[in-house]
Order: structure tokens, then C-alpha cells, then sequence
């Protein structure tokens, strides 16, 4: 029977990354990433995460002005007008 990993959260991105990634894993242990995530979304084990507020409406398109550039602000008026 294959045993369970003990490792969780933080330690499994710490654990993927030394593993699969290892030029990726000295520079996190160098300090240059400011968090395990950010380590990991460098080295492609995760898609960066988006956190928008729901309301007030206003503070949900500023958000969304930060994060898209002007052709994704586009597409994204084109499909909500769908």
C-alpha cells in the first residue's frame, strides 16, 4: 500500500519545486521570491490566483484595470455584453 505524504500546504509547493525545478528551488532559498507561491508560479507548478472584491462594483473594475491589459479589458466588455 503507497504511503501518504505528510507534507501540506507550503510544504508540498516547497517539496514540487525541489524536485522538478531546482534552479528555481536555490533561488528561493537565495531569498529573490518573496513566498513559496510566488516560487512556485515562476516555476509553472501553479497559475497565478486573482483576487477581486465583489462589490462595491467600482473597486471589482479597478481591479480588474490593474490586472488586464487593454486588449483583455476588450475582450472581457466583449463577452459580458454577449
Amino acid at each position: 500500500m503507497p504511503r501518504k505524504s505528510k507534507l501540506r500546504g507550503a510544504a508540498v509547493l516547497t517539496d514540487r519545486i525541489r524536485r522538478l525545478h531546482p534552479d528555481v528551488y536555490a533561488r528561493y532559498l537565495r531569498g529573490e521570491f518573496s513566498s513559496v507561491y510566488a516560487a512556485a508560479v515562476a516555476a509553472g507548478v501553479m497559475r497565478p490566483q486573482l483576487c477581486l472584491p465583489r462589490r462595491p462594483v467600482g473597486r471589482l473594475a479597478a481591479a480588474l484595470r490593474r490586472q488586464l491589459d487593454d486588449g483583455e479589458l476588450a475582450e472581457l466588455t466583449e463577452n459580458l455584453n454577449e
